[in-house]
């Protein structure tokens, strides 16, 4: 990841920041490395973690330091419905527990994770993301609750949105806050999941060549869209140097 930070204290703002008592975890998917967000504001709720890379797949933890019955949703809306994509861990029955790969264990057995992707008539905007519901109150644990896939697909800002919901009339919901991404073209050239030595031979088989354009781009080598691959280009790739697409 571009962007992140390399001391460890914004690491700590993220965990106690006080949007309230349920918040999230970015990771890379599969993998134990965290992202670290660049910017954290409180009042205009959100949290900022900078640049990834198109085609990146990212898994988001649900997680809570109180024990007690919580309902909510993590939305892309609208426009972002086109930059990106979340899933559920299936295999997926709607008419039960909905997705229950992504159910963990301190959520309670009687915990529940379904598909939101729908037209959301009280908000009137498009959605597609996941409604999380833990167990009652007695059969919830500290710890993490739930996960979620996230996959970065088109370049371009995006933002997705973490919202409680009161699971009783009147069925309000409210914004914790957005989880902020700026998803940039690819490193990775050659698509083994990595951004290594076989794509930088690649963006030097091109150096110093003009003629680059849409919507090949010298295969992706002029990540400036400048029509040749020169430093520019260079320094861009070299701020991805080893990161992973998955």
């Amino acid at each position: 990841m571009a962007n992140m930070p390399k001391v460890l204290f914004l690491a700590l703002i993220i965990q106690c920041f006080a949007f309230g008592e349920v918040s999230t975890k970015v990771y890379l998917r599969d993998s134990n490395e965290f992202f670290v967000p660049i910017d954290v504001n409180s009042a205009l709720q959100y949290i900022d973690y900078g640049q990834i890379m198109a085609g990146t797949q990212l898994s988001i933890i649900v997680d809570s330091n109180v024990a007690e019955h919580w309902s909510g949703r993590l939305l892309l809306e609208d426009d972002n419905m086109n930059q990106g994509q979340l899933y559920g861990r299936g295999p997926y029955d709607e008419y039960g527990i909905g997705y229950s790969g992504s159910i963990l264990e301190a959520a309670g057995f009687l915990a529940a994770v379904f598909s939101a992707d729908s037209y959301w008539e009280d908000e009137d905007k498009y959605v597609q993301g996941l409604d999380f519901y833990n167990s009652p109150t007695q059969y919830v644990s500290v710890g993490e609750w739930f996960i979620a896939d996230y996959n970065a697909i088109e370049i371009g800002d995006v933002n997705l949105a973490f919202y409680w919901q009161q699971d009783y009339p009147p069925f309000d919901y409210g914004l914790i806050y957005q989880i902020k991404f700026e998803h940039v073209p690819t490193r990775d050239f050659d698509s083994n999941y990595r951004v290594d030595f076989a794509d930088f031979s690649i963006l030097a088989g091109y150096w110093e060549q003009g003629g680059c354009a849409e919507p090949n781009w010298c295969e992706g080598a002029d990540l400036d869209k400048s029509g040749e691959v020169y430093i520019d280009d260079l320094a861009l790739f070299a701020e991805f140097w080893l990161e992973k697409t998955r």
